[in-house]
């Protein structure tokens, strides 16, 4: 994986990677489940509750991971503090 993109306005249809739900490969949302049980083991549960968890799979494509936030905040803290760590979980 080379980056991962953030989505804080996934609720507006035109910015919405999954909005054909048949587009969603079900096996990387499965692969992203898999690194957030990783990521939950290398980061406090405060951190893993109020800025990863809340995280949502979109896309994988052309190397490139999106995710979505329902929040701006949460966007902000996953690309700014989080960033590094969600990389490494997501290049494993």
């Amino acid at each position: 994986m080379s980056k991962i993109i953030l989505n804080q306005n996934f609720l507006k249809p035109e910015n919405d990677l999954s909005n054909d739900k048949d587009q969603v490969d079900p096996f990387y949302e499965v692969i992203w489940q898999k690194t957030k049980i990783q990521l939950a083991e290398v980061v406090k549960n405060v951190v893993w509750k109020a800025w990863i968890e809340p995280l949502e799979f979109q896309a994988y494509k052309d190397y490139v991971l999106y995710l979505s936030a329902n929040s701006s905040l949460i966007k902000n803290r996953a690309e700014t503090q989080y960033y590094e760590t969600i990389f490494l979980a997501a290049s494993n």
